[in-house]
């Protein structure tokens, strides 16, 4: 059997070419490089307190693959998560929240650390669900059963 090494070494070349070249531009769609990031902003105000806190969401990536998710004072939308100043949640996550009497109630699957340097008198609880308690909560929101607690992504 002759083997032309010249065709195949060519042929492995081009193979890892295009194989560098897909692993290059997924690197490049995660870092963000393509598009600009999408930033939800909902202000919730307490009239006891007279004071405003913010749910921001910033999504990015070719799929919006990315996610971070702050509860801040500032209402700015170009922002960049301060773990000492906002509540900071990370990733693709359920978040779902209500705000009453005064007080924010973050419904979640992973608690986050509360921030040292951010002051608020509006009281902010994080309520951990398991993976079925927030899909009952999901379908609750959907079907028009639970009123008072909102989903960011659907408002």
């Amino acid at each position: 059997m002759n083997i032309n090494y010249k065709r195949v070494s060519r042929y492995l070349l081009i193979i890892s070419l295009f194989i560098f070249l897909v692993y290059f531009g997924a690197n490049v769609a995660s870092l963000s490089l393509i598009g600009k990031p999408v930033v939800k902003k909902i202000k919730l105000y307490s009239q006891y307190y007279n004071e405003k806190i913010y749910i921001k969401k910033k999504s990015w990536g070719i799929t919006g693959s990315g996610q971070v998710i702050v509860i801040s004072k500032s209402p700015d939308k170009d922002f960049q998560p301060d773990e000492t100043q906002e509540y900071v949640f990370n990733g693709l996550q359920p978040f779902c929240y209500k705000f009453e009497n005064d007080a924010l109630f973050i419904f979640v699957r992973k608690k986050t650390t509360i921030p040292v340097k951010m002051s608020t008198k509006i009281e902010i609880k994080q309520i951990i669900l398991d993976n079925t308690e927030m899909m009952t909560l999901f379908d609750d929101i959907r079907e028009g059963k639970e009123k008072t607690i909102h989903n960011i992504d659907w408002e």
